[in-house]
């Protein structure tokens, strides 16, 4: 996907009208603060942008930098996958998910889950960004 900034993430949002498009936010956490880096898969991506989100993935997304400061991000399998299975991750860490009631959830631009895991959270996790409600 592209690598974009937190302000042209929101730029884009606001564009399509708070519609979502599933760009990924990948955090990283260090003692001063949370670093983000945004990609979005809409004009231009390669496999991974076609992995869809599941609350019990059997992908784990990760933070590589090899030559660059530029993160990519590499997906590993969590457990044994079969021939045909198809293949998830989880698009957050959860914590965004919860809570709120459906119309606090869909006033933010929170969408419906509808992964059908026996522990889903109900919503697709999401991650606010300047000038959302």
């Amino acid at each position: 996907g592209e690598y974009l900034s937190t302000q042209e993430a929101a730029r884009r949002r606001a564009a399509r009208g708070g519609a979502p498009n599933y760009a990924i936010c990948l955090r990283e956490h260090s003692a001063a603060r949370v670093l983000r880096t945004w990609i979005d898969p809409a004009a231009r991506g390669n496999v991974g942008r076609f992995v869809n989100h599941s609350c019990e993935p059997n992908l784990s997304a990760h933070a590589v930098r090899a030559g660059s400061l530029v993160p990519r991000l590499a997906l590993f399998a969590r457990r044994d996958i079969a021939a045909g299975e198809e293949l998830t991750m989880t698009y957050g860490d959860g914590a965004e998910a919860a809570g709120g009631g459906e119309s606090a959830a869909l006033g933010a631009g929170r969408r419906p889950c509808l992964c059908g895991a026996a522990t889903c959270g109900g919503w697709l996790p999401f991650e606010p960004l300047p000038g959302d409600a």
